[in-house]
């Protein structure tokens, strides 16, 4: 018999008189054949995620140029079935689907470079610790930034490492849809998979859902109190 052209939604293709059997009816075999709303007679050919139609005829891989995390909020993300960058791939983040860069790479203007720097310093067993008394070339900064713990050299809560030659510098959260974001808490596995990571943001601050990525925040309307860092405010 005659094969199925492909709809987007079971009411285009109700109306044009395009309803299917099964997956072989399709016009297309990427496309597979499913039921429609519920109390809806019959069923309609679609295209799988990642794909879209093209003249009711042929599921087309989509290709998306954003790259997450993104900082601004976007109308439409689409679907992701390829991404347009060099070593990045299609990952479900928090409540949406979109390009990131592989794990050992990095965004910058949009494309995914290898990352340069040097890795995370890792620090001393416990051992080693009970051992030696890593706080002893602890410079304090101003506002006591530099605070010990566990006879290591840490940030002051309210402030962040960012190079060894510098003491720590207040963290600068950035406004974002309408929520104090104050870092990315996302992480690409090694098999591609975007998870948020327990533990990756420092308390009182929990890592949410946000759009396309997790964050570190002490949610909407709120925000973290820089003259008592334990605690968050309201704005």
């Amino acid at each position: 018999g005659r094969l199925v052209k492909i709809y987007n939604n079971w009411a285009e293709a109700n109306s044009n008189k395009e309803l299917c059997i099964d997956d072989s009816s399709c016009i297309d075999a990427l496309a597979t054949c499913i039921p429609g709303p519920q109390n809806t007679a019959g069923k309609f050919c679609k295209c799988p995620s990642g794909y879209t139609v093209q003249n009711n005829a042929n599921c087309v891989l989509i290709v998306s140029s954003l790259l997450s995390p993104l900082e601004t909020v976007v109308s439409n993300y689409g679907e992701c079935g390829s991404c347009a960058a060099d070593n990045a791939v299609c990952a479900k983040a928090a409540d949406e689907t979109t390009c990131w860069c592989r794990v050992s790479y990095e965004k910058n203007n949009n494309n995914c470079e290898k990352r340069t720097k040097k890795p995370l310093i890792i620090f001393p067993n416990e051992n080693d610790v009970n051992l030696h008394n890593f706080a002893a070339s602890c410079i304090a900064g101003n506002n006591e930034t530099n605070i010990v713990e566990n006879k290591l050299c840490v940030c002051a809560p309210g402030y962040e490492f960012v190079t060894t030659n510098q003491t720590c510098v207040k963290a600068q959260p950035k406004w974002i849809n309408s929520v104090l974001e104050y870092g990315v808490c996302t992480r690409i596995t090694s098999n591609d998979n975007a998870i948020s990571v327990a533990g990756s943001c420092p308390k009182p601050l929990t890592c949410e859902a946000r759009k396309d990525k997790h964050v570190c925040t002490c949610g909407k309307g709120k925000f973290l109190d820089l003259n008592d860092p334990s605690q968050c405010g309201k704005i």
